[in-house]
């Protein structure tokens, strides 16, 4: 008996976890802005303003601006961001970055990153 109950409060556990929060990805819906700085362009100014789709239920979004896809070289880095775009406060400088965001959703739960961007 000890061993049913023992799996039953396993159970009710796994039950009611809950999930970390995906990003929506989907492309841009007709009239939405998408996202910026647009896809393999250059921009004109330095630092670009990053634009992203809110996200349902998303408390605060975190961005991160790296050299190389793997994130390993980080040059701009913010969390804590209240709104679905942000402008860094310096220039990144002359080179070519990729860029992700990810959300804290208000619940607490972390999304994990969205795809990478040029």
């Amino acid at each position: 008996m000890r061993g049913v109950r023992h799996a039953l409060v396993l159970l009710a556990l796994a039950t009611t976890a809950v999930a970390a929060p995906e990003i929506d990805d989907a492309a841009p819906r007709a009239g939405e802005w998408g996202y910026r700085p647009l896809p393999d362009r250059a921009s004109a100014t330095d630092p670009p303003a990053f634009v992203w789709r809110p996200q349902r239920g998303a408390g605060s979004y975190a961005l991160q601006v790296a050299r190389d896809t793997a994130f390993e070289d980080l040059v701009y880095e913010r969390d804590g961001l209240p709104l679905h775009a942000h402008a860094p406060s310096r220039p990144l400088g002359p080179g070519s970055y990729v860029w992700r965001y990810r959300f804290v959703a208000a619940d607490g739960g972390c999304s994990g990153p969205g795809p990478w961007r040029r």
